[in-house]
């Protein structure tokens, strides 16, 4: 199982950026040496209280302090560059270079000119890209081969079963995720060859069956919220919680709906109407949630 980058904390190389915490270091500073300087010098003015906005030496540090918080923000954006986790755009196209990889079309724009895959599917395929070395024999490589065939594939899972057989279930970009027969060809292809595909392995690629689920929720709210913008939070956040699980394998949960619900809500109750439990997809299967509909009573 590949790791998720995306719940990788920054590292610490990456700082956190805080203008007034800077400027208050500069004026901490200056006022040390300029303390100093008059040990020499007791005609110059102290700088034993704050030094006013309009002083010409407090304009100076809070210039010198902002461009010292865009050169901090400059190197936090080099170390995100050579990192995978955190690599976007022409950075990341470079990192992949390194693996001979180059962006996949996944369609085209209404003016017909190629659309890109994201850098969030791209960086997937780059993590893959290591198992791609071997046959496809792993279930990583079968992973990295199968995203690799086209762009408006999602996801990928391998599920060994008896026999040597090796479903590679696809879930597609759009739609309610099922996938046509020219990609799941273009897929079966790509794993066919003998350097890719072990001789002892008996592979059926398909498209994820889907199962279409519409949600619909009932709210009461405590006393003094508007209805229909904690409405439209909670809706909001049910949906966020629809596509998260709208995956190979993976059970649309009623208690993740209702717990989506009160997410920086304030209600009283949540009645999920529909679904009534649970829906379990198989391990072919994907929910694919087409609407939600929440009311409050």
């Amino acid at each position: 199982m590949a790791i998720n980058l995306a719940r990788l904390p920054f590292p610490d190389v990456v700082q956190s950026l805080d203008y007034e915490a800077i400027l208050r270091e500069l004026v901490s500073e200056f006022k040390q040496l300029w303390k100093s300087i008059r040990e020499d010098n007791q005609s110059l003015p102290a700088y034993d209280v704050d030094i006013l906005e309009s002083d010409p030496v407090m304009i100076v540090l809070q210039a010198f302090a902002y461009r010292e918080l865009l050169l901090r923000s400059r190197v936090n954006g080099a170390a995100k560059a050579l990192m995978l986790a955190t690599t976007s755009g022409t950075d990341l196209d470079h990192f992949a270079a390194d693996f001979d990889m180059a962006r996949l079309v996944v369609g085209k724009d209404k003016d017909g000119n190629p659309v890109f895959e994201s850098d969030e599917a791209f960086r997937l395929r780059r993590q893959l890209a290591p198992d791609g070395y071997a046959a496809a024999g792993p279930e990583n490589a079968y992973k990295f081969f199968s995203l690799s065939a086209d762009g408006r594939i999602r996801q990928v899972e391998a599920i060994k079963g008896d026999d040597n057989r090796c479903d590679v279930v696809l879930l597609g970009r759009d739609g309610d995720g099922s996938v046509e027969q020219e990609i799941v060809s273009k897929v079966y292809e790509a794993l066919s060859p003998k350097t890719r595909r072990p001789l002892t392995d008996n592979v059926y690629v398909r498209s994820v069956s889907v199962t279409t689920q519409p949600i619909k929720v009932l709210i009461k709210l405590q006393t003094g919220p508007d209805p229909e913008t904690i409405a439209a939070k909670s809706k909001a956040s049910i949906e966020t919680y629809a596509r998260e699980r709208s995956a190979i394998g993976t059970i649309l949960r009623v208690d993740g709906i209702i717990g989506a619900a009160h997410a920086g809500n304030s209600l009283e109750s949540v009645t999920v109407v529909n679904p009534p439990s649970d829906v379990d997809p198989g391990k072919f299967g994907t929910v694919y949630v087409p609407e939600v509909v929440v009311e409050v009573i």
